[in-house]
């Protein structure tokens, strides 16, 4: 239980003094997010379903190239699978889903 408390103090002080790096990893993230449903914007109608696909694929492409790029680096230098890699992806989809949702709160 002491070792739980300790441990819930050491992160919540190194979480103020990350915030602020925090916060320009999440407009980097939101940023990137503007420009692929941008991009996407000059392919897709811009109706409910273009809307619609132009978000859900941006929302994808992130999280799943992320993981292509962590993937095959880790492949090069070890040639073997990187473990824990969808943990990775699921962690990067849930902090733009949740970033997505907080901005447009």
């Amino acid at each position: 239980m002491l070792k739980h408390l300790l441990a819930i103090i050491v992160l919540s002080a190194a979480a103020i003094f990350a915030i602020p790096h925090c916060h320009s990893c999440l407009q980097w993230l939101l940023g990137l997010h503007t420009f692929i449903v941008n991009t996407l914007g000059n392919v897709f109608a811009v109706s409910s379903t273009g809307n619609f696909i132009k978000s859900f694929i941006a929302i994808l492409v992130i999280p799943v190239s992320a993981g292509i790029i962590l993937g095959g680096a880790y492949w090069v230098f070890k040639r073997r699978q990187m473990p824990y890699l969808m943990n990775i992806v699921w962690s990067i989809w849930i902090v733009l889903i949740v970033t997505l949702i907080l901005l447009h709160k």
